[in-house]
């Protein structure tokens, strides 16, 4: 889990690291050994985000991203959203705070989702389209329809 309390404040960040808003990339500016400066920061994590560690703590890079770019952390009951859905994608443009809902919303369709249709599934049983939705935590079942356009 990357820590969102940290004693590692943003002027740290600047001392280690270079952000460039409009291509999101992080790099580091001094080094010793591993990481080197002048090197991009961090790596790719299993779900697609960029990954940096900073005096001991691992952190997503576009929180890190935010915080140079606004000079300051984002709020711990806020997310970062990457408005294009890329997860590598940390430029200025494409970060916004977000809650968990709005960061979801934003979410591609799932992989098993084989309707191509985010909220749309596939009932065997009723050989129909069923659409849902999730609002407030609460799953809001939209009804079954014969073609998937209008399930859609």
């Amino acid at each position: 889990m990357m820590s969102r309390a940290t004693s590692v404040t943003v002027d740290v960040l600047r001392e280690w690291l270079a952000y460039d808003a409009a291509t999101g990339e992080l790099i580091w500016r001094k080094g010793n050994g591993r990481p080197m400066a002048g090197q991009r920061a961090g790596y790719i994590a299993a779900a697609g985000h960029r990954v940096l560690k900073i005096g001991g703590n691992r952190f997503y890079a576009h929180r890190v991203a935010w915080a140079l770019h606004h000079g300051k952390w984002p709020p711990n009951d806020r997310e970062i959203d990457h408005v294009n859905g890329q997860r590598d994608d940390n430029s200025a443009a494409n970060l916004r705070l977000a809650t968990k809902s709005q960061n979801l919303a934003n979410a591609k369709r799932p992989a098993h989702n084989t309707s191509g249709t985010k909220g749309v599934t596939w009932c065997k049983r009723d050989k129909k389209w069923k659409a849902q939705i999730r609002h407030q935590g609460k799953r809001i079942n939209l009804g079954y329809f014969e073609h998937l356009e209008a399930a859609a």
